[in-house]
């Protein structure tokens, strides 16, 4: 069975015609790869992987075996259980760079993202919707994690904002029992699409208001949250509860009343999770509940112009707040977000690891 030609790759400008032949290809001449047969199917997708239009050319353009196993590290994209990593990518990059057989364009794309990926600097990247597959197949290759605390770990991975078409470097706070609650209105430049926001609320004062009627409801009096304003709605921790997210989001039981009492026993309400009862987004919530662990943004959205990532705006509630979960979010939220600002005004973007050890050295 002849492999389907790939068309397009992160070396070629130009449609690949090359149909692989049953016993080999140029670049597999004897259908073998580091001792292993290889289909013409897997030949085709191997040299692809790799950015090369695989046959014909000149020797300057025939894929090089590094790589060739570089790009099979890479492939997979956004359908891979567990990142190719940091360094593999920019090596990959760095081939693609100096590789004879690619067209400027090409090399300036595979720069861009190098200089995103070490140094944080975001770059415009075109609509075309080609252009956006490759990069989201070098994105979901990038992540860098560090693990601060038990329970407690930082992310760092390349991000893309469909909205201004930009890619940038983004920082993210996961933890396991500290639970954050995230909540998008239709206000500020657009970023969240109508699927997100089924609560019905349109502005902050409508958020304001079921969060006070939630507070002094049975189920909401013994809560307490740290509120933080965002460009697009809020973000609030409960300081209160201890949970994961599977936890966090399991519906509780209202209590029992005389009308309750039936011949099969008793029958109470059940009341949804206090996330679904404030209107967090539901994207985030499968997110949550899907990896069990939080998560918080800690950096700017790419091209997303003024992005002061969170405002604090003080304490609500009238339960009594856990002090691990409070320690946690300022020393690992509050904290980062503000080394993060002061970093990038002075123009001196850290990588994660730069960022850990000034944390450190906040706390």
């Amino acid at each position: 069975m002849s492999a389907t030609p790939q068309k397009y790759s992160l070396i070629s400008d130009k449609p690949n015609n090359w149909k692989p032949k049953q016993q080999g290809s140029p670049w597999f001449p004897t259908g073998k790869f580091m001792g292993m047969d290889l289909s013409p199917t897997a030949q085709g997708l191997l040299g692809f992987a790799a950015g090369i239009p695989v046959g014909g050319g000149t020797t300057k353009k025939q894929i090089s075996n590094k790589l060739l196993q570089l790009g099979a590290k890479l492939r997979g994209g956004p359908t891979r259980m567990v990142p190719a990593g940091n360094q593999n990518v920019i090596t990959f990059l760095n081939e693609i760079i100096k590789h004879g057989g690619a067209s400027p364009a090409k090399k300036k794309l595979a720069n861009d993202l190098v200089n995103t990926i070490v140094h944080g600097k975001p770059f415009k990247y075109s609509k075309d919707p080609k252009i956006k597959k490759l990069i989201g197949n070098i994105k979901a290759n990038t992540a860098d994690k560090v693990k601060v605390a038990p329970g407690v770990s930082l992310r760092q991975e390349l991000s893309m904002n469909p909205y201004t078409n930009t890619v940038g470097r983004m920082n993210y706070l996961h933890t396991t029992k500290s639970p954050m609650i995230d909540i998008d209105l239709p206000i500020g430049q657009t970023s969240h699409m109508a699927q997100q926001m089924t609560h019905g609320m349109k502005t902050r004062s409508d958020f304001m208001n079921k969060l006070h009627k939630f507070l002094y409801s049975d189920k909401g009096k013994t809560s307490k949250f740290r509120l933080y304003k965002t460009q697009g709605g809020f973000r609030l921790f409960d300081t209160s509860k201890r949970m994961t997210p599977r936890q966090y989001m399991e519906p509780s039981r209202g209590p029992v009343v005389e009308s309750d009492l039936t011949r099969t026993g008793f029958l109470r309400e059940e009341i949804p999770a206090t996330p679904l009862i404030l209107g967090q987004d539901r994207f985030y919530t499968n997110s949550i509940v899907g990896r069990n662990q939080y998560s918080a943004r800690l950096t700017p959205k790419p091209g997303r112009i003024g992005d002061y990532v969170t405002d604090y705006r003080g304490t609500y509630g009238y339960g009594t707040p856990i002090q691990k979960n409070v320690d946690e979010v300022i020393n690992y939220h509050d904290n980062y977000i503000d080394i993060v600002k002061q970093r990038e005004a002075l123009g001196d973007p850290q990588g994660l690891g730069g960022l850990f050890k000034l944390l450190q050295d906040v706390k």
